[in-house]
């Protein structure tokens, strides 16, 4: 059959659209979902570790994504789902503008910690701010919702965190989540 490697082409191409259209409704419905305040104990690196393996089958860019975690169970009091969101979206960015590598750390300041995301893509332009908005993207035309870091914004203001849009050491885009410690939650978890 000489029609099956076409056929095959678009097939895939049909499967490529609608988990493109799949994830821009579920974009859409994450921003309009109401403030969610269901918290619980979660250990940060396994948050992360989890939020990594989710978006390791959309490394589409062969960038390599690899993680730093803390050196000790570091324990949070908040809604982890909401959190994993907000680093699925991110980490999907910063896979999508890497040109080799991405790289997820945990830094500790205090009663803070924040979760660095590096990439090594062109980095964010000059007034990064105004990527906050939504319907706002510097990807070409089809490629983005917009969505992505709108919906990061409204998630760390629900958990009472921060975002900041920087440069990375080196050139490219520098994401940094800030989460409050818990101390209720270090004082049960201490063991792990």
């Amino acid at each position: 059959m000489t029609g099956e490697p076409e056929a095959r082409r678009q097939l895939e191409a049909i499967r490529g659209q609608v988990l493109r259209l799949s994830r821009i409704v579920r974009q859409l419905l994450d921003f309009s979902r109401p403030e969610s305040r269901q918290g619980g104990p979660v250990e940060l690196n396994r948050l992360l570790e989890q939020s990594c393996a989710a978006v390791r089958h959309e490394q589409l860019s062969g960038a390599r994504l690899s993680l730093r975690p803390g050196a000790s169970p570091l324990w949070l009091e908040l809604d982890g789902a909401r959190l994993e969101l907000a680093l699925v979206n991110v980490l999907r960015n910063a896979l999508q503008a890497a040109r080799s590598q991405v790289q997820v750390g945990i830094r500790e300041r205090g009663e803070w910690l924040a979760i660095e995301v590096d990439d090594d893509g062109p980095g964010f332009p000059d007034e990064a701010e105004c990527l906050l908005a939504p319907f706002v993207t510097t990807k070409p035309k089809g490629e983005g919702t917009g969505l992505g870091l709108a919906i990061v914004h409204n998630i760390m203001a629900e958990l009472d965190g921060g975002l900041a849009l920087t440069t990375a050491p080196g050139g490219g885009a520098r994401v940094i989540l800030t989460v409050a410690r818990s101390s209720h939650a270090q004082g049960i978890h201490t063991a792990d």
